[in-house]
């Protein structure tokens, strides 16, 4: 179903107006996933510093 999907927009758009809008949108999308990830990542040792020591 999703193979058709794309197979008729890269007919309708062309190849490279597909490849221009989702290329960008994929790129976009990794990045803010990263950076979420890194947030976390530093918010991490800031959760556990205010945890009394055992």
């Amino acid at each position: 179903m999703l193979g058709g999907w794309v197979a008729g927009c890269v007919m309708l758009i062309g190849p490279s107006g597909f490849l221009l809008g989702f290329v960008p949108a994929g790129l976009l999308i990794t990045e803010d996933l990263l950076a979420r990830r890194r947030a976390g990542a530093l918010e991490s040792p800031g959760r556990s510093a205010g945890r009394p020591a055992s």
